[in-house]
């Protein structure tokens, strides 16, 4: 089924970037905190495991997590949405757990300044803002969380349009409309922002079960345009 791909690919790889018109969002690092599919994807990226150090042991971990969200995407494919959805969130959930248990507390830490580079960079504020920690690390003001509510109702009418409207013109519209989140923060707020990020990541993000992408075909590499 198309709609139980377009699951794996959001938990899996496209964690990293906000599909605006999706009904049920995945969490972000700072923003909802990237459930665990999401950093588990990060967890298999080589560049991701060497700047954290990753133990052999702890590498193992990983890829027996991976095959059980490889094994949960195939049980999928028999459910319906409803059900689908509920399995979803009880993987992330018991993910998230197997994970906090995992990584040692300066892991975890990195690996969410890692989340957040990316996320940045990917220009995801709204993913961003609406996370309570984040928002009181910034100093987010009432004004400024109204105005986040105003842009949430926004682009949930687009969303409930999506089916019957232009495609093609909603898009546009959802990107404008993503713009404008930034654009709410002040300059020390964003500065503040890339102090959280921590020392900057610059090692390559490769899409693809398990991290590998396919051979011969680079990844994303965070500060440069990924290659076809």
């Amino acid at each position: 089924m198309r709609w139980v791909s377009l699951a794996a690919a959001l938990t899996l790889g496209l964690g990293l970037c906000e599909t605006v018109h999706a009904q049920d969002k995945p969490r972000f690092p700072f923003a909802g905190r990237l459930g665990g599919g999401g950093r588990l994807f990060l967890l298999s990226q080589e560049s991701v495991q060497a700047d954290l150090k990753l133990t052999d042991e702890q590498k193992a971990k990983i890829r027996s997590l991976q095959e059980a969200q490889r094994q949960l995407f195939q049980d999928l494919r028999n459910l319906g949405r409803e059900e689908a959805a509920k399995r979803l969130r009880e993987q992330a959930e018991k993910t998230d757990k197997e994970l906090a248990s995992l990584l040692k507390p300066e892991q975890a830490k990195r690996l969410e300044q890692i989340q957040l580079q990316l996320t940045l960079r990917q220009g995801n504020y709204r993913t961003i803002l609406t996370d309570p920690d984040l928002a009181a690390k910034i100093g987010l003001t009432d004004q400024q969380k109204e105005q986040i509510r105003q842009l949430d109702a926004e682009a949930a009418k687009l969303r409930e349009s999506f089916q019957a409207g232009n495609r093609e013109e909603i898009f546009k519209r959802l990107r404008e409309l993503n713009s404008k989140y930034e654009s709410i923060l002040t300059d020390q707020q964003k500065a503040k922002l890339k102090e959280l990020g921590g020392e900057p990541f610059t090692g390559e993000i490769r899409f693809g079960f398990g991290g590998g992408g396919q051979p011969g075909k680079p990844g994303f590499r965070p500060g440069k345009p990924a290659k076809p």
